[in-house]
């Protein structure tokens, strides 16, 4: 249950106040809001929406869903414009295509950090389905993600989600970056 994020950062963004901050469009490449849209529209379906506490300002609750959704809004200085951008975009068409007459050996894999306990990240999000309560995902390093508790994770609250299947995306989309630089 939600809205696409995309939109729900856009009105935001672009509302009148109170309601929104009130930002004129003309700065803003409003075709990367619809790229950003259709991708969580049609290729990974995340549904959104949010509680502001009294006193948040529009831009804080937007920096929230974009952080919970793995997207910036990127500034380029050529156009004057601001864009927002996918980050963690697990798309093959923006894989790098190697031809195969490019490949000398195939790699060898070792582990450098030794024997070591799998780390682990848990994401709590607010359950509609049990009426609101903070319900616990877990996603090891190794990108498996499951809906239990684990004690001295680091513990990482999904504040854009209330549905299941929405915060198991955004929590797999979240790892990344938790994970990336745990030593």
């Amino acid at each position: 249950t939600g809205i696409n994020p995309i939109a729900m950062a856009s009105q935001l963004l672009f509302s009148s106040r109170p309601y929104g901050a009130g930002k004129d469009r003309s700065v803003f490449v409003l075709a990367s809001f619809e790229e950003a849209a259709f991708f969580f529209a049609r290729k990974e379906l995340v549904r959104c929406n949010i509680q502001c506490t009294d006193g948040e300002d529009a831009e804080n609750a937007v920096a929230r869903i974009l952080q919970d959704i793995g997207a910036l809004l990127t500034y380029d200085p050529s156009t004057g414009k601001y864009a927002i951008k996918i980050v963690r975009n697990p798309g093959i068409e923006n894989a790098l295509d190697v031809p195969a007459s490019c490949v000398v050996s195939r790699p060898s894999i070792s582990n450098s950090r030794g024997l070591q306990a799998v780390d682990k990240a848990m994401f709590v999000f607010k359950d509609r389905a049990i009426n609101y309560r903070d319900q616990p995902i877990t996603v090891d390093d190794d990108g498996n993600a499951s809906v239990n508790d684990v004690q001295g994770a680091q513990r990482i609250e999904l504040s854009t989600v209330t549905g299941l299947a929405s915060a198991l995306l955004l929590a797999k989309r979240r790892s990344q970056e938790i994970l990336a630089n745990q030593s």
